[in-house]
């Protein structure tokens, strides 16, 4: 009787792995259609977004954004790095604008970013968006800005 009792409990533990390997098996065509089409995966901790798989003419992943960056020598401490990029984002049109070693801000089409303090002497300037909506003017907007009032 005991080792009925024991063997059914090995039964358990390994008849729910078996079930799951045979039904990724059995519809395995389906898993991969399906995830193939998964963009977005989410819950109240954290989120992810991929990419759709489509590319463009370019090569490019369809809805990937493009990203313009540069490193700039600084004489500002940290903090004083901090508030000059809340204030170019800022004055660079960006919105909710959240500050720390990395002070970021977005607007519709674009995020920026500015990181202070990950290297010292060293700022390094980030805009990420669609290419063809301006992009180019949105980072020299926001690397002008930082730079206007940067020792």
């Amino acid at each position: 009787m005991e080792v009925a009792k024991v063997l059914l409990a090995y039964l358990r533990v390994l008849i729910w792995p078996a079930v799951v390997i045979s039904i990724l098996v059995s519809f395995s065509s389906e898993v991969r259609d399906l995830m193939k089409r998964v963009s977005k995966i989410g819950s109240p901790v954290v989120s992810a977004e991929f990419a759709t798989g489509q590319v463009n003419r370019e090569g490019v992943p369809a809805g990937a954004p493009d990203v313009w960056f540069d490193i700039q020598e600084t004489s500002l401490r940290p903090k004083e790095c901090m508030s000059q990029a809340q204030r170019a984002l800022a004055n660079s049109g960006f919105q909710h604008i959240v500050a720390g070693g990395v002070t970021y801000g977005y607007t519709d089409l674009f995020v920026g970013a500015v990181w202070c303090g990950w290297r010292e002497g060293l700022v390094l300037i980030t805009v990420a968006g669609p290419k063809k909506q301006g992009l180019e003017a949105q980072y020299s907007q926001l690397s002008n800005a930082f730079s206007s009032t940067n020792p």
